[in-house]
């Protein structure tokens, strides 16, 4: 296949993990066979929550970001957003952080409905995102063994929700543990545990709903690509 060819049948994927002082965001392009990550990065919002002066204050700095990635794309010639993914916050837990959710989701349900540069804005269920891959860590394999009864003694939640951080890390790992880019990207951040979710629900959604033959070993790793700027190819064009 050639690279055109290739280029035409890829899909590309933005996937974020919500936080209030910071987002993780990981955008990734999908082909028939591979799925290559050409943005992987925290954003960061605020220093600390206390900066933030209410939801005018936070729709205004998670606007500006946005414009940002959406000029990043624009700049390497990607003007076309198959799949927002959005992990969907409990509604009863934090009210910031669902508010956060929603205003992502507008910013992008406009850009799909207005400009047409937008496919689909899905809102993902949090718990996708340990799902549907082959490398299973043995801290999942012991969660998965839990007594029914022990899950619900006092205190398990807290300790469920530390596993899933860590297994969340462990899959990731295993993911791009063959590409030293990405493993460079993973080893620096110090929010390793949001880099690895906003990967992993792309990831798992993308394999959850694939057309695929169920012996093949396709999406079985994770790979950077690096994209030029359009301005770059350009300038390096004959005249």
């Amino acid at each position: 296949m050639t690279a055109a060819a290739a280029s035409a049948t890829a899909a590309t994927y933005i996937s974020f993990d919500i936080g209030i002082k910071n987002l993780a965001m990981c955008i990734l392009e999908k082909t028939e066979d591979e799925i290559n990550i050409l943005d992987w990065r925290i954003i960061s919002l605020a220093d600390k929550k206390k900066d933030i002066k209410g939801i005018d204050d936070i729709a205004e700095r998670i606007y500006v970001e946005l414009d940002n990635v959406v000029g990043f794309l624009n700049g390497k010639g990607i003007d076309n957003i198959d799949y927002v993914l959005i992990e969907n916050q409990p509604s009863n837990l934090n009210g910031m952080m669902k508010s956060i959710q929603y205003i992502i989701y507008c910013y992008f349900s406009l850009l799909k409905y207005w400009d047409k540069v937008v496919e689909n804005v899905v809102l993902v269920n949090a718990g996708l995102k340990t799902k549907t891959h082959d490398f299973k860590p043995d801290i999942q394999v012991k969660m998965d063994a839990t007594p029914k009864t022990a899950k619900n003694i006092k205190g398990f939640r807290n300790d469920k929700y530390k596993m899933n951080k860590q297994t969340s890390i462990e899959i990731c790992r295993n993911y791009i543990k063959d590409d030293a880019t990405l493993c460079e990207i993973f080893d620096d951040n110090k929010k390793k545990d949001d880099l690895c979710d906003s990967c992993l629900q792309a990831v798992a959604y993308i394999r959850t709903n694939a057309n695929e033959d169920k012996n093949k070993t396709k999406y079985n790793k994770v790979s950077f690509k690096e994209i030029a700027d359009v301005s770059v190819v350009a300038a390096s064009l004959p005249e």
